[in-house]
């Protein structure tokens, strides 16, 4: 048993710390070049010495469930890091087509990520050639690595790595099907339209970040001027307002007499989570 004073200790206290920061620290091991099954076994070691050392309180069996967790983040870390270094260039030409699942702006240009037979691909194009989300392309180019610049800690590769991307590909056709398909894109891109048809500029462009977290050009320059650009980017703080007015909402008397405070919590949970695959509708 563990005394009350002692359930703020340790693994009581954090759980999932113990195996998400050996877990994190092996992605960067990795970065500096260790290999894998060594990742492994330092990921271990750290999960089991920060449990040994933090946790006050050690009942019994402390050291069964100690091994056990340690070898959850040995192994997660492995998993980890296999995924990331998973990625390899296509040899030769790709030509492949699919869905657009996600489409935003690049720089100058566009990002288009296709979900595509052979993998997920990013091309990027011209704002012209630009390809709305739920749309259906087809693409013949070649397999380009990912850009890194030595004056930015700002790692393209892992940003898209995190989204699945496979590789970039530089398109040297690219032909449209004029079907749109259905889906999470499709409703993102209709909503996109309808907001930038019947509202004023200032309006649409908060409430494409807020909804779509879509950056509008003039907008996001503003902000950047005024030091405030991070407030278009959404956050767990932006997810938190959204969960507060929902619960608020649900807290309503109209809401109290018809549902349960079971079924209430599970409709806010709904609401936050359509949000948040809403705003953050970018490919995972």
């Amino acid at each position: 048993m563990i005394s009350p004073e002692d359930k703020d200790q340790g693994i009581a206290r954090a759980p999932l710390l113990f195996v998400l920061a050996p877990v994190f620290l092996s992605l960067v091991l990795a970065d500096r070049g260790l290999s894998t099954v060594p990742l492994g076994a330092v990921s271990f070691l750290i999960c089991l010495g920060t449990l040994l050392i933090f946790s006050g309180a050690r009942p019994l069996r402390f050291l069964s469930y100690s091994l056990l967790i340690a070898l959850a983040a040995s192994i997660l870390s492995i998993i980890s890091v296999a995924r990331i270094q998973s990625f390899t260039l296509p040899a030769g030409s790709v030509t492949d087509g699919g869905e657009v699942i996600l489409e935003r702006s690049w720089g100058s240009k566009r990002a288009v990520v296709v979900e595509g037979e052979k993998g997920r691909f990013l091309l990027k194009v011209r704002p012209d050639q630009a390809v709305p989300e739920g749309q259906s392309i087809f693409f013949t180019g070649e397999p380009a690595s990912f850009s890194r610049s030595a004056a930015s800690s700002f790692r393209e590769e892992l940003y898209w790595r995190a989204r699945g991307v496979r590789a970039e590909i530089v398109p040297t056709k690219i032909s449209l099907k004029r079907t749109q398909l259905t889906g999470l894109p499709s409703f993102r891109t209709a909503l996109r339209k309808k907001i930038l048809l019947s509202l004023p500029s200032a309006t649409r462009g908060y409430l494409l970040v807020s909804l779509l977290g879509a950056s509008d050009p003039v907008l996001a320059g503003d902000h950047r001027a005024w030091g405030t650009a991070h407030l278009l980017a959404v956050s767990g703080f932006h997810v938190g307002l959204v969960a507060a007015a929902a619960w608020k909402l649900l807290s309503l008397a109209f809401f109290r007499r018809v549902l349960p405070h079971g079924g209430r919590i599970v409709l806010a949970s709904l609401l936050i989570w359509g949000y948040s695959f809403l705003a953050g509708g970018a490919p995972r």
